[in-house]
């Protein structure tokens, strides 16, 4: 796994906005790249408990969607950072309304009304890359 080779592959147009993005058990490995050598303190700017804040001076972000550890099942398809401006290159949208609807029998799993009423809203939100440029992600 090569940080640097992923930071030097990000143009330099998005390098000073960019944000590492990474499940929890990757971070944790990253972690341990420093242990025992001489750049200990390379990789991270705060070695304290939990995730730090900055890789190689870059704002760290956990998302629990993304790969958690290394696989040998599917070596070289996982993808396991992402390394971007997302500020520049992406894009979330809301769908302007929202629509909530009154229910007077609720079903229950047996497939009969519990005897009970209920409300259920449906508001719809989207989100994705608008600048595929903005982004390099970490396979391993």
């Amino acid at each position: 796994i090569d940080v640097y080779a992923l930071v030097n592959n990000l143009p330099p147009r998005y390098q000073d906005k960019c944000d590492w993005v990474g499940h929890w058990g990757i971070f944790d490995l990253v972690r341990q790249f420093g242990v025992g050598s001489v750049g200990q303190g390379a990789f991270w700017t705060d070695l304290g408990p939990g995730i730090p804040s900055q890789l190689l001076s870059r704002p760290t972000y956990s998302s629990s969607v993304m790969t958690s550890s290394l696989s040998s099942a599917t070596a070289s398809n996982d993808d396991i950072l992402i390394l971007g401006d997302f500020r520049d290159g992406f894009t979330i949208v809301d769908r302007i309304g929202m629509e909530v609807k009154y229910n007077d029998f609720v079903i229950g799993t047996n497939r009969r009304p519990v005897g009970a009423s209920g409300w259920a809203a449906f508001w719809r939100v989207g989100a994705d890359s608008t600048n595929v440029d903005a982004f390099r992600m970490l396979r391993a």
